[in-house]
């Protein structure tokens, strides 16, 4: 998944620079306005964490659908933790 910035020019979108890929390849599109700053084009006001690649990377992992409990569970595999005696 990529972000691209692009302009509405007669009802298309027209993007600023070319995307590499193939012809007649469907896509879902995404538009969010680009808020301005007295009159200039500004970035979208998007959390640049959520915009990186690896973001989701894991969503379809069926063994991980409580991250926390997976998370728990591997640490408990690292080393067995210390217990007082009884």
């Amino acid at each position: 998944m990529s972000t691209h910035r692009g302009k509405i020019h007669d009802g298309a979108i027209v993007l600023s620079e070319p995307v590499a890929l193939p012809e007649g390849m469907e896509v879902i599109v995404s538009i969010a306005p680009v808020e301005t700053a007295q009159g200039a084009d500004t970035e979208p006001r998007l959390d640049k964490a959520t915009t990186l690649p690896l973001i989701g990377i894991w969503a379809d992992r069926e063994d991980m659908s409580d991250s926390a409990a997976w998370v728990r569970k591997e640490r408990e595999s690292w080393s067995p933790r210390l217990q007082r005696p009884d």
